[in-house]
């Protein structure tokens, strides 16, 4: 398996990290400004670090070549990211306690019927026992990589949440980025989001 650094991921995507780069630049002066009031005992300051619009992350990451992973899916098969390339691949990042996540894994199983070239690779955040314990009756129709957090977390931005989606062309570039606040809605409508951008592979 290969496993990346969750602090290299954004090496990976040179868009995003020049993104990030500028905006941890913007905000530098109010961090160390706060640090040296806190250390002369002028006053407490508590700052959080400063928080990354997820719009401009998606678009950081657009037009980027797919990270590749190698990891054995529910049924043992070895899925390797590179072995899409030629046909239109849709990432689905999901994890139990997801409602909507499990909505839309009910749908997709369908979108091979809109769309039979698209392949479909789910990315599933706890372990194969759990899945099971949850989903033996009721499979996805769309192999699935249990305790696939490592990947998740590596290289997907886990600040977009749950559900999040990547559409990759059959060149292996990242086409399009559905995160958690475009896949929260009803399932229907979420379906036709996902439907009209997958077309456009």
């Amino acid at each position: 398996m290969n496993h990346t650094f969750k602090g290299m991921r954004y090496f990976k995507f040179p868009r995003l990290f020049t993104t990030l780069a500028l905006l941890t630049i913007c905000t530098m002066p109010l961090a160390v400004s706060a640090q040296f009031e806190d250390a002369e005992g002028v006053h407490k300051v508590v700052k959080d670090a400063p928080v990354i619009p997820r719009q401009d992350l998606v678009d950081g990451m657009k037009g980027e070549k797919l990270s590749p992973f190698m990891a054995n899916d529910l049924d043992g098969v070895e899925r390797f990211s590179g072995s899409f390339k030629g046909n239109a691949l849709l990432l689905f990042f999901w994890k139990e306690s997801c409602q909507s996540c499990h909505d839309l894994a009910d749908r997709l199983s369908f979108l091979n019927r809109e769309l039979p070239s698209l392949q479909i690779l789910g990315l599933y955040d706890e372990k194969k026992a759990e899945f099971l314990n949850h989903h033996e009756n009721q499979k996805p129709d769309f192999p699935t990589i249990a305790n696939a957090k490592f990947i998740s977390d590596g290289l997907y931005l886990p600040e977009l949440g749950y559900p999040r989606i990547f559409l990759v062309d059959s060149e292996g570039l990242i086409q399009d980025i559905l995160t958690e606040d475009d896949l929260i809605g009803s399932v229907d409508d979420s379906f036709s989001r996902i439907l009209a951008s997958a077309k456009k592979l």
